[in-house]
């Protein structure tokens, strides 16, 4: 349902409702996964952030690949990684997501 409109508007009932073509919902459909899949990935930062807060770092290092499998174009979850992965001794996985981070975000 919709909500109210302000006093005076017509009713939303009573307002014409656009028809979309068939292609405008495929492109509803990329925006809300995209959309679901930036949250996903902000959570699973979010996830990872709080573990390393809390020194564990194998579980930031997880939390940090599953952001990176959602959103792989963001420099700063490789960066995390990096970090995690160098806090439990992964240094050449530290290194190759470093390379990773410098790749995307070469003035960072």
């Amino acid at each position: 349902p919709r909500p109210p409109g302000p006093v005076g508007a017509a009713s939303p009932a009573a307002l014409p409702v656009p028809i979309k073509a068939a292609e405008d919902d495929e492109d509803d459909d990329d925006e809300a996964t995209d959309s679901s899949q930036a949250a996903a990935a902000a959570a699973a930062k979010e996830a990872g952030n709080r573990a390393f807060a809390a020194h564990d770092y194998a579980a930031a290092e997880k939390h940090y690949t599953r952001a990176i499998n959602l959103d792989g174009q963001n420099h700063v979850l490789f960066s995390n990684r990096a970090a995690a992965r160098a806090a439990i001794g992964l240094a050449p996985g530290a290194l190759e997501d470093a390379m990773a981070c410098v790749r995307l975000a070469p003035n960072w």
